[in-house]
């Protein structure tokens, strides 16, 4: 059957090809449609004032496509090599992660790590041994050898696989130097998504996958028992024409689904922040987010007002998303532009952003805007590395050479061009790994206190935390080897605060000292005179008697 012009959250072919720098801008910066309507202007009016609110019913787990038959649009992409790549040399990525030192702590033995994303198809020696976990697609190929109901095991898209090998592909020494970042971890894959599928005789650039066959997959994650679930999909819509309660872009069933997740399974959830595609004029992923608001730094403090003789010193109490008591604070939820599901439920996820080689965020996007290839917010967590990535290939490209098939660090971006494989997308699998290693090594923690541990000792911004790197780059080897702190406010913790000018030091009492010195320097010198004066004296007298003693 047709698809039905339901008023349910789509991700957009349009928005998703806004970014030609690799694969997070196909896959995972998608937009929010209104069905198949062009997308909606930004408002001047702002109505988001806080973090948002979940529904109060958890959505099923039931798997299916949400009463849409999906057909397949597009053949199903490669994976490629760049010519010069030595993938015997690691890259700056993985050298950062210091995966040799992690691995001889925890290997990720035993947990479970869910992936929704648009399949995994497993690969030999690099990535066996993946739980079909569901397919909400469902669709016919015309390709031969990809079945309609996959049960999750066949990535059209090569996305999911991605997120797969960046989490646990196996290491193979002796040809490169690759490796997941837990690769004894065991995975679920449950295709929820795919850019190359969409609706039969539906417009094209309507892509399968909705927010609420996420919902659903969710939950299913959850009933699995997966104790990771990593999610590298998002949706974008403007703030200023966003309204809970509006069928458009209602998302509070997902969160409510992610609200089952975390609390009641106890999962710990790793999405993607999202891409900026401010290159795209039809993309809804375009407009930057603010960092903190320097104007209003004393404005929502209820603990530390500004000094009145310097207002503009940098004070930040509790003014994190994370703070329930103050929503609207220097995080800047007050001035959103940009939403992004699932990322802004920070009270059940966490939100991963990506830095380039240099650790900073990704600089100034293609429409000039300065901000991050992040699309930043106060719900961002953490950051790891998101460019110059490489994963497992299940689909080697035809200029793929006889050596390191199973890998690749492109794909095809038309006309003979490569496109490597960068944004949130990839750093997400990476957290959600580290999350699977200390859930091994430590059994007994929930969901919060592996949450908490990973972000107490990432490599922290200046100011403790921004809106693009949360509270910094991820350290997987001080995650692994710190002793946990009793729960705080990280940005407590690591505030900069206005302190009173020093007070001197009492100065020691040299009197006595300086009397016994002068003391002896006037007996000093009047033995020197004593002595000056005796000499002419003594030869007076010697005169005196002719020489004789």
């Amino acid at each position: 059957m047709t698809a039905k012009p339901a008023p349910r959250a789509r991700l957009s072919r349009r928005g998703a090809r806004a970014t030609a720098t690799g694969m997070a801008g196909i896959f995972l910066a998608a937009s929010v449609l209104p069905g198949a309507n062009a997308p909606l202007a930004f408002a001047d009016n702002i109505n988001v004032t806080g973090p948002p609110t979940a529904s109060d019913a958890t959505p099923s787990g039931e798997v299916s496509s949400g009463g849409v038959d999906y057909e397949q649009k597009s053949l199903c992409r490669t994976g490629e090599h760049y010519p010069d790549t030595n993938f015997k040399n690691p890259t700056w990525g993985q050298r950062s992660l210091d995966l040799d030192k992690a691995h001889r702590i925890a290997t990720g033995a035993g947990v479970s790590v869910a992936i929704i994303d648009t399949g995994v198809t497993e690969v030999k020696d690099r990535l066996e041994g993946v739980e079909g976990g569901g397919d909400y697609i469902r669709g016919e190929s015309p390709e031969p050898g990809h079945k309609g109901d996959t049960n999750g095991l066949d990535d059209c898209d090569l996305h999911g696989t991605f997120a797969a090998g960046l989490i646990a592909a196996k290491a193979k020494p002796e040809t490169d130097s690759f490796v997941g970042v837990a690769p004894d971890a065991h995975i679920i894959s449950i295709r929820q998504s795919s850019e190359l599928f969409g609706p039969k005789g539906g417009d094209s650039n309507i892509v399968a996958g909705t927010l609420d066959t996420l919902a659903h997959a969710v939950v299913h994650a959850a009933d699995l028992g997966a104790q990771v679930i990593n999610i590298s999909i998002d949706s974008c819509f403007p703030a200023g024409n966003w309204q809970q309660n509006d069928n458009r872009f209602k998302d509070a069933d997902l969160g409510a689904a992610l609200r089952y997740a975390a609390d009641e399974k106890d999962a710990v959830v790793v999405v993607a922040a999202g891409n900026l595609q401010g290159g795209n004029k039809e993309a809804t992923c375009k407009t930057q987010n603010p960092d903190y608001d320097a104007t209003q730094r004393y404005k929502y403090n209820t603990q530390e007002p500004a000094p009145p003789s310097d207002p503009g010193t940098p004070t930040y109490g509790p003014k994190h998303p994370f703070n329930t008591q103050d929503p609207t604070n220097e995080a800047n939820w007050k001035t959103l532009q940009t939403v992004v599901t699932p990322a802004w439920w920070y009270q059940y996820v966490l939100t991963v952003g990506w830095v380039d080689r240099s650790g900073q965020p990704a600089g100034i996007d293609a429409s000039g805007q300065q901000g991050s290839g992040t699309i930043g917010g106060p719900w961002v967590g953490i950051a790891a590395p998101g460019d110059n990535m490489i994963s497992v290939n299940p689909r080697p490209g035809d200029d793929v050479g006889d050596n390191n098939r199973d890998l690749a660090d492109a794909t095809p971006a038309g006309e003979g061009k490569l496109q490597g494989i960068q944004g949130t997308s990839f750093a997400a699998p990476i957290v959600a790994g580290a999350a699977a290693l200390l859930r091994q090594l430590h059994p007994d923690w929930n969901r919060t206190q592996v949450i908490e541990q990973l972000e107490r000792t990432a490599i922290h911004p200046p100011r403790g935390r921004d809106n693009f790197v949360g509270y910094g780059l991820i350290d997987i080897v001080a995650a692994l080897t710190e002793q946990p702190g009793p729960a705080l406010d990280l940005v407590q913790q690591y505030a900069t605060k206005r302190l009173p000018p020093p007070v001197p030091p009492a100065l020691p009492e040299h009197r006595p000292r300086n009397f016994a010195f002068a003391v002896a320097g006037v007996s000093l010198l009047l033995l020197a005179l004593g002595a000056v004066v005796s000499i002419p004296v003594r030869d007076a007298r010697r005169n005196r008697t002719g020489g004789k003693k």
